[in-house]
């Protein structure tokens, strides 16, 4: 039976309010997590699923896609206190999984393949210092070997237009990313310079 009320998940704490399916989260509502993180978006049987968007109580966020309770699928991270403040990407069982670019609080950019977290796969990394390196990585350190940089800017290029068609409120939700910033503007011009660097 269906019927909107309010209900406390008995293992977290967490209050949801919305739609509710014998006595379950079930359709569109919101989770108020113990923690002070605000979760909006759609249930299924008391898990997220489909697209959600998350405020952190200490600022920024996350908009994207959930499965199964866990993030899965596109989505745009933010976390001001964290080594990764910004992940704009592809995520599977709530790892950053597939192509993603991450801008690092020391200064540093990312932009590559992903697995289980971790930089895995091809990769162009641009350092604070002016530095650059394109190549192969594994479980988050460099190879060496040579990068297959024509399949990782198609595969940027797909991700950067999907998230665009996508996600237009991408981090829009989110503290402080009202408006692209200047390192946003600049992942058109670093995706362009690997094409142009390495097709």
């Amino acid at each position: 039976i269906k019927s909107n009320g309010t209900l406390e998940f008995d293992e977290t704490g967490d209050i949801y309010a919305g739609t509710l399916l014998d006595h379950l989260a079930h359709g569109k509502g919101t989770v108020v997590h113990k923690n002070g993180d605000v979760f909006s978006g759609r249930m299924s049987h008391g898990k997220r699923v489909g697209h959600g968007t998350v405020k952190y109580a200490a600022g920024g966020g996350y908009d994207g896609l959930w499965k199964n309770d866990a993030k899965d699928g596109r989505g745009v991270d933010e976390t001001p206190s964290a080594a990764i403040l910004r992940f704009r990407g592809s995520y599977a069982a709530g790892l950053r999984n597939g192509v993603g670019e991450a801008r690092y609080s020391n200064g540093d950019r990312y932009l590559g393949e992903w697995k289980k977290g971790k930089r895995h796969g091809e990769g162009y990394i641009h350092f604070k210092n002016g530095e650059e390196h394109s190549g192969g990585w594994k479980a988050d350190l460099p190879t060496g070997k040579v990068a297959r940089m024509e399949e990782l800017y198609e595969s940027v290029r797909s991700l950067c237009e999907f998230m665009k068609e996508t996600l237009p409120s991408a981090g829009s939700s989110t503290e402080g990313s009202a408006g692209a910033s200047d390192e946003e503007k600049a992942t058109g011009r670093h995706t362009a310079e690997i094409g142009r660097a390495h097709v």
